[in-house]
Order: C-alpha cells, then sequence, then structure tokens
C-alpha cells in the first residue's frame, strides 16, 4: 500500500468528487434517511470565503490579510466566533420574575415537587464570524460589535476563541502569528477576490439518525482540506491530508475505515486529539444551521469540495425577533422578542440536542417553537418548525429546558417589557425576515 499525503491525487479531480457527493447525497438523503430529513442543497461555491481583515497590536503595528485563529482552527467565514458575556442587559429591564425559576424534581417519572432557583445571567456567546464587524480588546474584557450594530461584551479570563490567538497571512503569503495579549483589535473586511485559501472541508455525514451534508469541522478543529487525520496503521504512525481522502467509516471507537482517493484502504487506529474526532464532527448543513455529530453517532463521512463558502457580503446584518407568544392560558403577546435573556436577533441560535446531536440553529430559519405537548411529565421534546416547513423533534434539554429563563416581550407602545415564564408558554411565532 502506498500513499502520498502532501498533494492532491490526480485519480479524482474536483469534478469527479462533486459528482461523488451528489452520488452519495442522493443515496443518503432519500425518504428512510432518518427523522426529518430532506433533500439538502448544495452551497454555490464562492471565490472569497476565507476570513479577512485588518488586526492593530497594542505596540501600533498593523496587519491586513487572511486569517486563522490559533494555529489550525477556525478560519472560513461561516465558523463560530465563541466567548462568554459579562453581564446581562436584558437582566435590568427584566422583571425579578425573569430571573428565577422553578426546577422540578422528578423521581422514576414522578414529580417531588420543585426548588427555587435563580437564572444564570452570565451567558455563551457565539456568532458566525461573517456576522461580526469588529473586535476590540481592553484589559479584562474585550467588544465583539456585529454587523447590526449590537454589542457584547466579553469577560476576558473565561474560555473564548481570541485566547487561541491569530495567524494572518499577507498578500506575498508571509504569515505571521499573535497571542491575544498582543491585538488591540480586528476589523473584518470582505475577502479580496483571488486571496489563496485551502479548500473547505465538504461533504456527507452519516449518523445513527439520518444524513446531514455541508461543510465540515473535523473533531471540531480541522475545517480545510489542507489539515490532516493521525492515527497509527500496520505498526506505523501516519498523519494524513484529507485532500487524500475519499471517505471514513467509523469501525470501533478507536478505529476508522480509510478510502483513499489513490484507491486504497486502510484502518487507522488511535482515538487522539487528531485522530477519530472525539469531540465530534460539525456539519454545516443550510437547512439547519450547525449540527455537531458525536463520533459514536457518526456511521461514515463522505468528502467533496465546492471552495471556501461563502463571502463576508453573503452573511446580511441579523434583525431583531418579533413574533407572538400563546400561553397555554389562551393569552396571546405580540412584539419583539428576547428568548431566555438572551436571544434577540436572527442571526442567533437555538440550540438543543436530538439523540446524539446538538443543533444550533439560526433563529431566522425558525418559523415556530410548540411547547404545549412538552408541559406534560410524558412529554420530552418540543417541535420547532422551520421556514422550510420541517419540524424537528428537539430534545427540552439546552435553550428548551426546564431552567430556561422565558421570553420577553416587548410590546409595541410599552417600555416595560411582558416576561412569559417557560412553564406556561405554549407556542411561540416568529415573524419571517
Amino acid at each position: 500500500m502506498s500513499f502520498s499525503i502532501n498533494t492532491w491525487s490526480p485519480a479524482l479531480s474536483v469534478g469527479v468528487r462533486l459528482a461523488l457527493v451528489a452520488i452519495v447525497t442522493s443515496l443518503t438523503l432519500g425518504p428512510q434517511a432518518g427523522n426529518a430529513q430532506t433533500a439538502a442543497t448544495t452551497p454555490e461555491d464562492a471565490k472569497s470565503g476565507a476570513i479577512y481583515g485588518r488586526v492593530s497590536t497594542e505596540d501600533g503595528t498593523v496587519y491586513q490579510g487572511r486569517l486563522r485563529w490559533g494555529a489550525d482552527e477556525e478560519a472560513y467565514w461561516g465558523e463560530y466566533f465563541n466567548g462568554r458575556r459579562e453581564g446581562n442587559p436584558w437582566a435590568e429591564v427584566a422583571p425579578e420574575g425573569a430571573l428565577r425559576f422553578n426546577e422540578p424534581v422528578r423521581l422514576l417519572g414522578l414529580s417531588l415537587g420543585n426548588i427555587d432557583r435563580r437564572v444564570r445571567l452570565d451567558r455563551p456567546f457565539m456568532a458566525r464570524f461573517g456576522d461580526i464587524a469588529r473586535i476590540d480588546t481592553r484589559r479584562t474584557e474585550f467588544r465583539v460589535t456585529l454587523k447590526s450594530g449590537s454589542v457584547h461584551d466579553m469577560d476576558r479570563f473565561e474560555s473564548d476563541d481570541l485566547a487561541d490567538g491569530v495567524q494572518i497571512w499577507d498578500e506575498s503569503g508571509k504569515s505571521v502569528y499573535l497571542d491575544e495579549w498582543s491585538i488591540r483589535s480586528i476589523e473584518f473586511l470582505e475577502t479580496p477576490v483571488g486571496t489563496k485559501a485551502p479548500e473547505r472541508l465538504y461533504g456527507s455525514v452519516t449518523t445513527r439518525l439520518g444524513s446531514y451534508i455541508g461543510y465540515l469541522r473535523w473533531n471540531r478543529e480541522q475545517g480545510s482540506y489542507a489539515d490532516s487525520i493521525e492515527g497509527s496503521s500496520g505498526g506505523r504512525y501516519l498523519t494524513v491530508k484529507f485532500n487524500d481522502i475519499l471517505s471514513i467509516e467509523r469501525d470501533a471507537q478507536d478505529r476508522a475505515r480509510i478510502a483513499l482517493t489513490d484507491g486504497d484502504v486502510m484502518l487507522i487506529e488511535g482515538n487522539t486529539e487528531r485522530g477519530f474526532a472525539p469531540r465530534g464532527v460539525y456539519v454545516y448543513d443550510s437547512r439547519y444551521g450547525r449540527v455537531s455529530a458525536a463520533w459514536d453517532e457518526i456511521l461514515s463521512v463522505r468528502l467533496g469540495t465546492v471552495g471556501t463558502g461563502p463571502g463576508y457580503d453573503d452573511f446580511p446584518p441579523g434583525l431583531e425577533l418579533t413574533g407572538s407568544v400563546r400561553t397555554i392560558q389562551g393569552e396571546h403577546l405580540t412584539g419583539r422578542i428576547v428568548y431566555d435573556l438572551d436571544e434577540s436577533e436572527t442571526t442567533e441560535t437555538l440550540d438543543a440536542p436530538l439523540r446524539g446531536l446538538d443543533f444550533s440553529i439560526p433563529f431566522g430559519l425558525i418559523r415556530s417553537i410548540n411547547l404545549e405537548e412538552g408541559q406534560s411529565l410524558s412529554s420530552a421534546h418540543a417541535n420547532v418548525e422551520l421556514h422550510s416547513g420541517e419540524v424537528l423533534q428537539l430534545e427540552r434539554a439546552g435553550d428548551l429546558a426546564d431552567s430556561t429563563a422565558g421570553v420577553l416581550v416587548f410590546e409595541k407602545g410599552r417600555t416595560v417589557p411582558h416576561h412569559v415564564p417557560f412553564s406556561v408558554i405554549a407556542e411561540l411565532t416568529f415573524a419571517p425576515r
């Protein structure tokens, strides 16, 4: 067995790879592919999918070029920047009742009453790089300004992507790495046409629940064909670049069968940080936003290429969430909506699991969230209907858990919002934007 790990195999051109992905999609996304699956749409090839910006340092130096977080992490506009908010501006306008919740105590399906809890006000922050206008640092915090104009202050001593530093490539291809404390500001700019960047991982991921197709991040880190997977095979430790891989099939907890583009097939072992995705695989499926699949749930991955993904101007500014809330008592409230004292724009996400998968669905894709059946002890799911007409039965966890801080509704003409506890919500309906 022999293979090249440094060059693209001539055995499979980009066109052939795309044809193979189309075949895989037609085979895996059929009517029996799993719960709530429909035909996927293939994203258009974009010439400017790599993150690009102007970085100013504390000593006054300015760098401009293609950016990648850390040494080998986020590199494309459609990937997410993560942090933790410092404080919560919505708590200032919320009534006291919105800051506490009754946590049910259950044993063997029986209710034993409730425990009074205070809502945690500092919240995780997640935004696609394409939604961000700039990042400005301070001594103990940093500020993220979105394209919409909304401002979010982050706790600099909590886990965040800024802590990994930034790699910058200028027009000549030379690179420099800046650690977080040397960065004063990052201004994101439209990527110039012709900017060279590795193609983004793309393919179909078949899980126990169904198949998902889109751009990928292996092990939540590796997202380009220039990245690699590591492990041992036949007593040898190998590093195999993704551009030499056609497919990966899960063979065991710490073993996978890899089909190479030159026709060879190999078993590779070793659940390492760069091995068989111990942290799972992200799939940026245009139907749902981002789907995270744990390694235990993955059956196979088929790779293809469609370029570097959408450009910076393909991410319009987020809009305020608006819609209506219907309670189980039949009351209706309409206006601006703040979900869980946290999400208030269409680009923010509803995060909830489903049988080993985790969905991060932009609110702009969601038509309604029906909790009426989920308010009974016999139901552990909520129906989330998308504007596409598809309905996902997500588990009552994450942003759909009983501990969610309910919804603030700012009715027209009122400066003080209504607070609707999660326990009395029957349905939320969002206005199409």
